[in-house]
């Protein structure tokens, strides 16, 4: 993936000025592609999506995902049945203010709300066991 990242970033950033609402800062581009980059790791192990190419999870999970943000309000969202994080983290890293909860039944499967724990940057993210708190910041 790291001679694909100029691409990845080129199209996350053209997807997201497509997107009403605020635009991304260069950090969140980063957090956004690094969460991309363990999801790719973690789909390997976990099979948490059928899609296997970074360029599509970029329009298919990332800006899909990003597609409601005009439409979250408030300081709290539950993500229920989160899967792979999806959109919680997403939403989480552009609207670092908002508490999100991922929940899901499947957490022995999923790294983010299993039994294992699973930290996408020290200090930007935490996850824990059963209901997964993200916090960006």
């Amino acid at each position: 993936m790291p001679n694909q990242h100029g691409a990845l970033a080129e199209t996350l950033v053209a997807g997201l000025n497509k997107l009403p609402g605020k635009e991304a800062d260069p950090e969140q581009v980063r957090q956004l592609l690094s969460y991309l980059e363990l999801l790719v790791q973690w789909n390997a192990s976990y099979s948490l999506t059928a899609v296997r190419d970074p360029l599509e999870m970029v329009s298919r999970h990332l800006l899909d995902s990003l597609s409601v943000l005009p439409w979250v309000h408030g300081e709290h969202l539950l993500d229920a049945g989160t899967g792979a994080g999806l959109p919680g983290i997403p939403l989480a890293i552009m609207q670092p203010e908002l508490t999100v909860t991922l929940l899901d039944s499947h957490g022995q499967k999923n790294p983010l709300s299993g039994p294992r724990q699973a930290s996408l940057e020290p200090g930007e993210y935490s996850a824990c066991a059963g209901a997964t708190r993200v916090v960006a910041s």
